[in-house]
């Protein structure tokens, strides 16, 4: 079976959003966003959630990660929300309670769905504005 696991970068910065989603953006790059909304870590997501359609619930400080995502990674967050292969997996692993087990997200699908990798691969990238995902932002 294939692990799943999204690899975040780690950086100490704070985060301050205050930017709409743009639409002309391509994938790998940074995007404007608004800060979004999320559920607290541990409880299940959907997508639909988020200001970029993409809620994801992290392991710890949710709407921290979930904002940067918002303002980083929006189109690819879209594209995941648009796929709904991808959306239902999100959905699945964020119904996982954290810890979240190698069984629980398992039973989600032991595939990467498209549009998955394009989200970790995001995460990963110095953006742009040069601020990097806040520490502690590890999904699943």
């Amino acid at each position: 079976m294939k692990n799943l696991t999204i690899t975040i970068a780690l950086a100490a910065v704070s985060l301050t959003c205050g930017f709409a989603c743009s639409s002309g953006s391509t994938t790998g790059s940074g995007d404007g966003g608004t800060s979004g909304t999320s559920g607290t870590s541990g409880t299940s997501g959907t997508s639909g959630g988020g200001a970029c359609r993409l809620s994801l619930a992290w392991k710890a400080n949710s709407s921290t990660c979930n904002a940067w995502m918002d303002s980083h990674c929006c189109s690819q967050e879209q594209a995941c929300a648009a796929n709904a292969t991808c959306a239902a997996f999100i959905s699945c692993v964020n119904a996982c309670p954290v810890p979240r087990k190698d069984a629980c997200i398992n039973a989600c699908g032991t595939s990467e769905p498209q549009g998955l990798a394009d989200i970790g691969a995001c995460s990963k990238q110095t953006p742009p504005d040069g601020m990097d995902i806040p520490s502690g932002c590890e999904y699943p």
